[in-house]
């Protein structure tokens, strides 16, 4: 499940599994403490429901798009500020900015 989590990198699909490796050892830990059945139990539901819990952190990948689209808002801000450029060049440069920005996000996304 943590490795069909979409936008995750693998850096943060390996912190997700160590969660929920540390998660079994506590949840074997407080089996293993049980003194009767009904601890057994409480400790069982408390462990699943702490493994099933756990979710990959997704950020590294959204930190990444947002600073390209920043970066291409500062660029097309500074191509309208061209002196002597023609309308229809800042449109064409401001074309191949966008250009730039979907083939960096496609990247990102492979």
């Amino acid at each position: 499940e943590i490795d069909q989590t979409p936008n995750a990198t693998d850096e943060e699909k390996a912190a997700a599994k160590a969660k929920v490796d540390e998660a079994v050892t506590t949840a074997k830990n407080a089996i293993d403490q049980a003194t009767n059945n009904a601890g057994v139990d409480t400790a069982k539901t408390n462990g699943v429901d702490s493994i099933n819990n756990v979710q990959p952190t997704v950020v590294k990948k959204e930190e990444a798009k947002t600073a390209i689209e920043n970066a291409a808002r500062a660029k097309k801000a500074e191509i309208d500020q061209t002196p002597n450029a023609t309308d229809e060049e800042k449109v064409a440069a401001k074309a191949k900015v966008d250009e730039a920005v979907n083939n960096a996000k496609a990247s990102i996304d492979q």
